[in-house]
C-alpha cells in the first residue's frame, strides 16, 4: 500500500509524501506518533478492516460483532466504551485530527 496524499503533522511540516510505501516500519512510526488513519491509494489488496469507516458504520459493525453474545452487564458496558471512543475518534477526524 502507498498514501495517497502527503502526510502533514501538526506543525505543518510533512511526515510522509504522497506514493510512500507503507513497510512495516512506516506503519510503526506513523502509530507511534498517533496516527491512527491515512488515505492510500486505491489497491485490490486493502482488506475490509483496513478501510477508514464512518461513525454510522463502525457503529454498526460494533452493533454485529455483540448480536451474538448473550446480555451480560460487563459487555454492555465493553460495548459502551467501544462506542464512545469510536465517536470520539470521530469528532477528531471531523476536527482535523488522526
Amino acid at each position: 500500500m502507498h498514501l495517497a496524499e502527503p502526510l502533514v503533522g501538526p506543525d505543518g511540516v510533512v511526515v510522509a509524501g504522497a506514493s510512500t510505501t507503507l513497510g512495516e516500519s512506516v506503519v510503526r512510526s506513523l502509530l507511534r506518533a498517533g496516527v491512527e488513519t491515512v488515505v492510500v491509494q486505491e489497491s485490490a489488496d486493502v482488506a475490509d478492516w483496513e478501510q477508514a469507516k464512518t461513525l454510522e458504520e463502525a457503529l454498526a459493525d460494533l452493533d454485529a460483532r455483540f448480536a451474538a453474545e448473550s446480555r451480560d452487564a460487563i459487555l454492555d458496558t465493553l460495548k459502551t466504551a467501544i462506542a464512545h471512543h469510536l465517536a470520539a475518534r470521530a469528532r477528531r477526524r471531523a476536527e482535523g485530527g488522526a
